[in-house]
């Protein structure tokens, strides 16, 4: 019996050396690609998690002009950045929308992300509460920005026009 294990382990080798083999004379890297197609599953999937069509939305919007964009929020921020461990996913989402608020200019991102925030179980009261936490930092404009663009997503989930 121990010598089936072994013949098991030879004829897998063996075809990982000749998929390899394969790979080198048709100048691909199927380790690579098989990677990258799960940074990509994985980060499409944290995506939907979070943002749900928001974010897919986004994604959608630049496959006629910047697509390696869209791949790249897929697979670096939400396959690679996302997926890791030590912090909850609310956690993830506070910090994100602290950084959109602190860049300023970023209110279409950031209307994605207090969606995301509620889609993963943050409060709207904890939402608003983290935006205050900015204040001697990133100033009362930067805040105010934050607080209408959160107003409106609030408003819209709500179904009322802000």
């Amino acid at each position: 019996q121990p010598h089936k294990e072994i013949c098991h382990f030879v004829a897998a080798a063996g075809a990982i050396l000749t998929t390899d083999f394969i790979c080198r004379e048709y100048n691909t890297n199927w380790r690579y690609h098989q990677m990258k197609q799960t940074r990509y599953e994985s980060g499409l999937q944290m995506l939907r998690q979070i943002d749900g069509t928001g974010g897919e939305g986004v994604i959608r919007s630049l496959e006629d002009i910047a697509p390696d964009i869209g791949r790249q929020i897929i697979e670096f921020a939400f396959g690679d950045i996302y997926t890791r461990k030590t912090l909850t996913l609310q956690e993830r989402e506070m910090i994100t929308i602290a950084s959109l608020l602190a860049i300023g200019g970023c209110e279409p991102q950031l209307e994605v992300h207090i969606n995301g925030s509620l889609n993963v179980g943050i409060s709207p009261e904890k939402i608003i509460e983290t935006f205050m936490q900015c204040i001697p930092y990133a100033g009362f404009p930067r805040v105010l920005n934050a607080v209408f663009t959160a107003k409106k997503v609030f408003a819209e989930i709500q179904g009322k026009t802000p």
